[in-house]
């Protein structure tokens, strides 16, 4: 099943997303580049999430993986704009736990601080959990519909895939595939 068909903002009227530079004042609107965070926390791509919450962890690399995956995609030019402005936005480079971005760590603060996103410790999160708040969801309802097929399936998928693995599997598969990103890792758990 496609993640439009099962997303429950499909029905929604097509809206043009405004979008703001990075000194606008506007407290509903947020960069480009900010979509795909606030997109991957969204109930349009969390219908098949894993045992484990989307944290901070995995909000680091599912956006890592969403950039990689997104260069070998077929797309239209307004898609490909689009997964371009996200790769172009989040650096990443070796870190405590693997690829890290210090511009989405600054855009996840900033859809907190504007209160789009929450970051819940809720339940058994116990490193948080990112969760949209209605304005969050307001705002995702308003760009949805010109998000591609296939960029909505690789956002889901990459949700669902690292929601599924637990920390150690998650760092092992990534460090696995990316290992010029593991020349930092506290981690010490390779199997």
């Amino acid at each position: 099943m496609l993640i439009a068909e099962r997303c429950p903002l499909r029905d929604k009227p097509k809206l043009r997303p405004r979008m703001m530079n990075r000194n606008d004042g506007d407290d509903t609107l947020v960069s480009a580049a900010a979509f795909l965070p606030l997109i991957l926390a969204s109930p349009c791509v969390s219908g098949n999430d894993g045992t484990f919450p989307l944290d901070r962890i995995r909000m680091q690399k599912a956006v890592f993986l969403v950039t990689r995956e997104a260069s070998g995609m077929r797309r239209d030019r307004k898609e490909a704009s689009l997964l371009r402005q996200w790769s172009d936005a989040y650096v990443y480079e070796p870190y405590n736990w693997g690829p890290y971005s210090s511009r989405l760590n600054d855009d996840l603060g900033t859809l907190q601080r504007r209160g789009l996103m929450i970051l819940s410790f809720a339940g058994d999160a116990r490193y948080g959990r990112y969760v949209l708040t209605q304005s969050g969801v307001g705002l995702v309802e308003r760009v949805w519909h010109s998000i591609g097929r296939d960029t909505c399936d690789l956002l889901a998928s990459v949700r669902t895939w690292v929601t599924s693995r637990d920390f150690n599997s998650l760092l092992r598969e990534v460090y696995e595939e990316f290992p010029e990103y593991a020349t930092k890792s506290r981690w010490n758990e390779r199997r």
